[in-house]
């Protein structure tokens, strides 16, 4: 019944993409602007790296789209 309060409490996060947990200081957040609003996930340091590289090809598409 309180599992949402543990979750903001929590000194730990997972990684939306592996699943690895981390502590809040060394995860790396991930903020997007989606059509239902701002939405925040945590990376680890090897998935951000990842996220990194495909959020810099979206911007390229996207930039020479707008050409």
């Amino acid at each position: 019944m309180y599992d949402w309060i543990a979750k903001i409490f929590s000194r730990h996060v997972s990684c939306f993409q592996c699943g690895t947990k981390m502590t809040r200081k060394a995860a790396f957040s991930v903020k997007l602007n989606t059509a239902e609003g701002p939405f925040t996930m945590h990376a680890c340091t090897d998935c951000a790296g990842e996220v990194n590289d495909v959020l810099k090809a979206i911007e390229e598409v996207r930039h020479d789209a707008s050409l």
